[in-house]
């Protein structure tokens, strides 16, 4: 990514309220949706494949009681990640990052990589995805953001040139001074804040730190003006039908 610019809207785990989330349809609806940003969440299989998926159990994706770091790739390609959503996305296969890449740069999709590790992983999470970015000639705009600062750190590491953002859900474990001082550290240039800590203050408290401010995850079209009023410069949305500028 050469710059930090960012729609106002992007989809959430490519558009999840439409299909499967962070699989190849989803990918698809988000395009057909007009979208020209989506994020999705990246862990890595037990060969260390990187691969779009926001749990650590598969139970709720893929109806398999177990950790996606017990599976191989090849493993978790035997698995449905489609029929849990609806019968019409049935034997959905699970999405490497390698092939998101591709499909995001064909149809010129910026991409937003959170970074979901497998606990006690992180380190070989952000090494299995710096080979896959290594190894591609071409990629799409592209971004990392995380919950997890040692998932950060290994990023300004790995990719010092590569914008990244630091994601919240709330201020029990870090108040947002702390919150400054760790996007300076990190060098981020943007929060991503949950939708029930998104008021006034707090934005213009980032604002005035010269962070930008994006918020999720808004499928309400009436909440999302309330929000660019405010003075946020992107959303997540799992409802780009509905979200609409």
């Amino acid at each position: 990514m050469k710059n930090n610019r960012i729609p106002k809207i992007i989809g959430h785990r490519g558009a999840a309220g439409l299909a499967p989330e962070n699989t190849f349809s989803s990918l698809i609806k988000a395009v057909e949706m007009g979208l020209t940003y989506v994020e999705i969440d990246v862990k890595i299989s037990k060969d260390k494949i990187p691969i779009l998926l926001h749990d650590d159990n598969l139970k709720r994706t893929a109806k398999i009681n177990g950790l996606c770091s017990n599976y191989t790739y090849e493993e978790l390609l035997k698995f449905d990640f489609g029929i849990w959503f609806s019968k019409k996305f049935k034997n959905e296969k699970i999405l490497s990052l390698a092939k998101a890449l591709d499909f995001f740069y064909i149809n010129n999709i910026g991409v937003n990589i959170e970074l979901k590790p497998n606990k006690g992983k992180e380190k070989d999470n952000i090494e299995s995805i710096t080979k896959v970015i290594k190894s591609k000639k071409i990629l799409p705009n592209y971004f990392f953001s995380s919950f997890d600062t040692s998932s950060l750190k290994f990023v300004k590491r790995n990719f010092p040139n590569s914008p990244r953002g630091f994601l919240i859900d709330n201020y029990s474990f870090y108040d947002k001074k702390d919150i400054i001082e760790i996007c300076k550290e990190l060098k981020c240039f943007c929060v991503g804040i949950d939708s029930n800590i998104a008021n006034k203050n707090s934005i213009n408290f980032f604002k005035k730190n010269k962070l930008k401010v994006n918020v999720y995850t808004i499928n309400n079209l009436k909440f999302a003006k309330k929000l660019f009023l405010l003075g946020v410069s992107s959303i997540f949305t799992d409802r780009p039908d509905l979200v609409k500028f």
